[in-house]
């Protein structure tokens, strides 16, 4: 069977944890930076760690696809550019690539200020052609 890396995306409150969660099974691991800030599972959330958990999470997906394991990865990927950057993974890995996009909004269990989540919205970018080729419906 066929490797799988599949990429959830969206605004944080919009089920992307929740939708990942679904997809688990005996080979497919959920990543996701939320999980790099959990300690003693509590969400502690630090600005300054921000790019070590991203750092973390890129290394976890290689790790696991080259461990053979299907991936799914919950993140906002509100730009074009942070999808690519695992696109490109899966196609070395030779993984078949699926995006799942999130747009409900069942509220924020992480409080975000709405200043972040604001930018948020004002940054997201569709899918450009690179990309619009994975998107599947969840």
């Amino acid at each position: 069977m066929e490797q799988e890396l599949l990429l959830v995306r969206g605004l944080p409150g919009s089920g992307k944890t929740t939708e990942a969660k679904k997809r688990i099974d005996g080979n497919t691991i959920h990543i996701e930076n939320d999980i790099f800030h959990m300690i003693n599972d509590e969400y502690d959330f630090k600005e300054a760690l921000v790019k070590d958990a991203y750092m973390w999470v890129k290394g976890n997906v290689c790790y696991c696809l080259n461990q053979g394991n299907n991936v799914v990865v919950s993140n906002t990927f509100i730009s074009n550019k942070t999808i690519n950057e695992y696109v490109k993974i899966g196609l070395r890995y030779n993984c078949k690539i699926k995006i799942i996009e999130m747009k409900e909004h069942y509220g924020n269990v992480h409080d975000v200020p709405r200043m972040v989540l604001g930018s948020m919205k004002k940054n997201w970018q569709e899918l450009d052609e690179e990309n619009i080729k994975y998107l599947v419906e969840a």
